[in-house]
């Protein structure tokens, strides 16, 4: 999806570059016509693209992905 997103115009505003990028985690930022995408990934939730909502459900939806609106932490997160 990522590269499809840069073939597509899509802009690179950030890579996180740490010692553990794409081992234990890894982000990247993109930009295209005023609208930011946030892609992380990690290995235990294996990731997330945030963005408006709407831009997101028209990207699941070309690459045969489910949209959430719950925060990828939060099966993680107590219990009251």
């Amino acid at each position: 999806m990522l590269k499809s997103l840069i073939d597509t115009g899509w802009k690179t505003t950030y890579v996180y570059d740490g010692f553990d990028a794409w081992i234990d985690y890894g982000q990247i930022k993109l930009k295209k016509n005023g609208i930011k995408l946030n892609l992380e990934w990690d290995n235990w939730t294996e990731g997330s693209v945030e963005g408006p909502s709407s831009f997101i459900k028209e990207l699941a939806a070309s690459h045969g992905l489910y949209v959430t609106d719950e925060w990828r932490w939060s099966e993680y997160d107590e219990k009251p």
